[in-house]
């Protein structure tokens, strides 16, 4: 199938709205946004109305302003490299993995060290999105509160892609103990934010998939929100809608599917993947709470040792031996899902 069609470049603002899009990590409008080169993914150009999904990459040496936003809560999880961020008053060092959250109104900054010799990426969510970012740009007019097509297409068409690189670099990681969500209370996360990552949350399997709760309501979190999950090939999880929601599906290594359809505005996605994949979505809608017992939580790994897949030469299905110890580890999938509630700002 050619999905030319279905890119991101390729689709106006409204058919994204109604019927979704691809799009890349690599590939988007860039700006700048506090001082740090900023590639908008998601976001109210494209058609996003509850949150901003953006890219930022920042070389050795660079720093950006330090800023709150009034309304908006922001998620930022670290893809590649290394840095620091400002948070609850100081500055802590971060790895890919990581994920630092921040409620509103709570003072924020990230910067390169110069002594570093990679640039230290991250991927933020803005939830809900705060128009302001894109004045500046010629993108919204803030006079009329609306987006400036014409000004969108003439940068759309303008765009050049970025190089990442599509290792997942991306670990459990426990460091700065104070700082992590599952050793402060929910009032000191709301009031100061705190620091998470994406391996370690509580376990959900509502859509077929195993999934761990990262950010979300059981930590306090309100508009934003992260899940973390894995699918092994072959898998299909569960076809599902979101009533109120937008959705963005990233996905972080090897190859995956995806099914959308759109009655109205409301697509429902089907995801199988040959072999293992890593992915990411960002939902506008807020999960369901589970049990306040479950969380702080792992999530659970396949034992390797009870079977051995291997991949059949006659079918290309997989077969298993029970109870032979496995000669090659299979990548998990990985999914990272935003969530939030559907904002009242419209576009």
């Amino acid at each position: 199938m050619n999905i030319d069609a279905y890119r991101e470049r390729n689709r106006t603002r409204q058919q994204i709205r109604q019927g979704g899009a691809i799009a890349n990590l690599n590939d988007g409008i860039e700006i700048e946004i506090h001082g740090v080169p900023t590639r908008l993914i998601a976001w109210p150009g494209n058609g996003f109305q509850t949150q901003s999904v953006h890219v930022l990459t920042l070389a050795p040496g660079v720093e950006s302003e330090r800023y709150t936003y009034d309304m908006a809560e922001e998620a930022m999880i670290c893809l590649k490299g290394g840095g620091e961020v400002f948070l609850r008053g100081r500055w802590v060092d971060i790895v890919p993995g990581d994920i630092v959250f921040y409620p509103e109104r709570t003072p924020r900054a990230m910067r390169n060290p110069a002594s570093n010799d990679r640039d230290f990426v991250l991927v933020t969510q803005i939830a809900p999105p705060e128009f302001g970012l894109y004045a500046p740009a010629g993108f919204y007019d803030q006079t009329k509160g609306v987006m400036v097509d014409d000004a969108l297409e003439a940068a759309k068409a303008r765009a050049t892609s970025d190089q990442l690189s599509p290792e997942n670099e991306m670990r459990l990681s426990e460091s700065h103990p104070e700082l992590r969500a599952w050793n402060l209370s929910v009032d000191e996360i709301r009031r100061d934010g705190a620091l998470f990552n994406a391996y370690k949350g509580a376990a959900f399997g509502g859509l077929d998939v195993p999934m761990v709760l990262v950010l979300w309501p059981g930590y306090g979190v309100r508009s934003t929100g992260f899940h973390f999950g894995r699918m092994d090939a072959g898998q299909v999880a569960h076809l599902h809608s979101h009533p109120v929601s937008d959705e963005a599906v990233i996905n972080w290594s090897a190859a995956a599917t995806s099914t959308s359809t759109a009655p109205g505005c409301r697509p429902a996605r089907s995801m199988s993947r040959s072999p293992p994949a890593a992915w990411c979505t960002a939902v506008g809608c807020r999960p369901t709470p589970a049990s306040p017992s479950s969380r702080a939580g792992s999530p659970r790994r396949r034992n390797s040792t009870s079977t051995s897949t291997r991949r059949s030469t006659t079918t290309g299905r997989s077969t298993r031996r029970p109870g032979a110890r496995s000669t090659r580890r299979q990548p998990p999938a990985v999914m990272a899902e935003a969530t939030r509630h559907r904002s009242t700002r419209r576009v």
